[in-house]
């Protein structure tokens, strides 16, 4: 993929997800203020995520993981009447699976409730058990949606994927304005499955273009099927970091009443918008280059853009993550306090916001480098890591909930857990090449460091003066916006005095990017 192609590209990803996250924003506030913590939210925040985390944990993660690289072996080596045939066998056998799980959900839904949130009681365990049987289709939508997605970036397409989401929460806002008065909770579980069906309809006009066709049955023998079986194992496992750190936390959380699964999922999803957006992005753009590249023996040039990826990253990442921790209590004002969502839950959702903020570096470095091991067709040490951090996350979840911490030191253990990950996962990746560590490295990492210090510093002075106002909800969004952009331009004078160069590129491809537009723009207007 040429340089400026790439950029375009990764600008578009960027924007589409940080659309569909925004307007996810809008859908978790709307739904903050008719159910705010109470028994409603919790169940619906339970059992929506059950299906889904039951997904990640026995299929997710391989369906990408496992499933890219073999097909762009297939198109790199075979044809697209190979490749095809390998994906219709791969989607027929993970639809099996996905059937058999959904079968067990819909006859067991109350034991699965009690299995995964167990401290839920009465009405609240009740109607969760009754949401989760409407919410059970989502992991067969979901498996169609994963394949589908694997098939299109395999050929280069970004943007439709990068939109589903969009869709989907687009839907989940209207249903809230329109309908949500008259249908209630039951209304938004159909809806957000309605919102799983049209990502899958958008997704079928780009592959039947790209010339695929569905077709039923399993060829056990196809050896591309084996070796994505065989891939899948290592690299469920080594899935298992977020979704079973979910578990954990709900599992832990819903002995606090109601407001604990509320508050920490209102919070985890704040923090999920950044620490996810640009991670995913690169990831989702450089998977099959990085697959390609490792395919054909170009170790150093897959190195070189790992390094890349990982270095961007953590420099858009470091700004980010002390705002959150320093303007955690405006930020949730801003998107949450409202209607049915008091200052009080807002004051337990900031502090739970915080405490996740602390693994927003780990989370952006596990994803890119458990990534590129797959690529190299290494996946037993991303499950290794995994195994580690699923463990950690466990001892510290259970050990800082019966403190003072409470809630809070449910969150601050999954933050630790997935810092461990990344950490971890660099280090044995610099011991694989032969390496102790890059010393050009070890030196952006103290300068990364070192911003992170001055970001902090900036930003605690302005909340200084900030939180002395007498602000009302639409104006502390202003005071956010001047505070981040005046922080900001101290991080961009600080890095250039450090000669940190990729903050300069960074924004010189997006000014390039933007002033790119303009040009065609006026080239289209001067030709009309």
């Amino acid at each position: 993929m040429q340089s400026k192609t790439a950029i375009k590209t990764y600008g578009f990803i960027v924007f589409a997800i940080l659309a569909s996250k925004l307007l996810g924003l809008v859908r978790d506030s709307l739904m903050a203020y008719y159910y705010g913590t109470g028994i409603e939210a919790a169940a619906f925040s339970a059992a929506s995520r059950i299906p889904l985390t039951i997904f990640d944990i026995t299929l997710g993660t391989a369906v990408a993981a496992a499933f890219i690289p073999v097909m762009n072996r297939f198109l790199q080596n075979d044809g697209k009447e190979r490749a095809f045939k390998f994906v219709n066998n791969f989607l027929n056998a993970v639809l099996c699976l996905a059937v058999i799980i959904a079968a067990i959900i819909l006859i067991f839904p109350g034991a699965v409730v009690n299995l995964l949130a167990s401290g839920f009681t009465g009405d609240t365990f009740a109607l969760a058990a009754k949401l989760l049987m409407v919410f059970t289709p989502i992991i067969l939508l979901a498996a169609m949606c994963y394949t589908f997605v694997g098939v299109l970036q395999s050929f280069g397409s970004f943007k439709i994927p990068a939109i589903m989401s969009l869709l989907s929460n687009a839907l989940m806002v209207a249903y809230f304005v329109t309908l949500n008065a008259r249908f209630g909770i039951g209304g938004l579980a159909a809806a957000l499955v309605i919102g799983w069906i049209l990502q899958l309809v958008i997704l079928l006009p780009p592959l039947y273009k790209f010339g695929y066709r569905f077709k039923l049955g399993i060829d056990f023998k196809d050896d591309g099927l084996r070796s994505s079986v065989k891939m899948a194992g290592p690299v469920l496992i080594s899935s298992w970091v977020m979704p079973i750190n979910n578990l954990i936390t709900l599992n832990i959380a819903s002995y606090y009443a109601s407001w604990g699964v509320t508050v920490l999922d209102y919070s985890y999803k704040l923090y999920f918008i950044v620490a996810g957006v640009f991670s995913y992005a690169m990831t989702n753009l450089y998977f099959p280059s990085l697959s390609r590249m490792q395919a054909a023996g170009d170790r150093e040039g897959a190195r070189d853009m790992l390094y890349t990826m990982i270095k961007s990253v953590t420099l858009i990442v470091v700004p980010v993550a002390a705002f959150f921790i320093v303007f955690s209590r405006g930020i949730v004002r801003v998107v949450y306090e409202s209607g049915s969502f008091t200052a009080g839950d807002a004051q337990m959702t900031a502090f739970a916001l915080m405490m996740y903020t602390v693994g927003m570096f780990g989370f952006s470095w596990q994803e890119i480098l458990n990534k590129y091991y797959y690529s190299s067709g290494d996946s037993k040490t991303p499950m290794k890591v995994a195994v580690g951090s699923i463990v950690i996350n466990l001892a510290l979840a259970l050990v800082l909930s019966r403190t003072p911490m409470g809630i809070y030191g449910i969150a601050l253990a999954s933050a630790v857990s997935i810092t461990y990950a990344g950490a971890a996962l660099y280090i044995l990746q610099n011991r694989r090449d032969g390496k102790k560590a890059d010393g050009r490295m070890g030196v952006f990492l103290i300068k990364s460091v070192v911003l992170f210090v001055i970001s902090c510093a900036v930003m605690c002075a302005l909340s200084y003066f900030m939180y002395k106002l007498p602000l009302g909800r639409f104006t502390t969004l202003i005071a956010l916006v001047v505070c981040f952009a005046v922080s900001g331009a101290v991080y961009l004078c600080a890095s250039k005095a450090m000669r940190v160069s990729e903050v300069s590129d960074i924004v010189s491809s997006l000014f390039g990017r933007i002033r790119g537009k303009s040009e065609e723009n006026g080239e289209e207007n001067n030709g009309e």
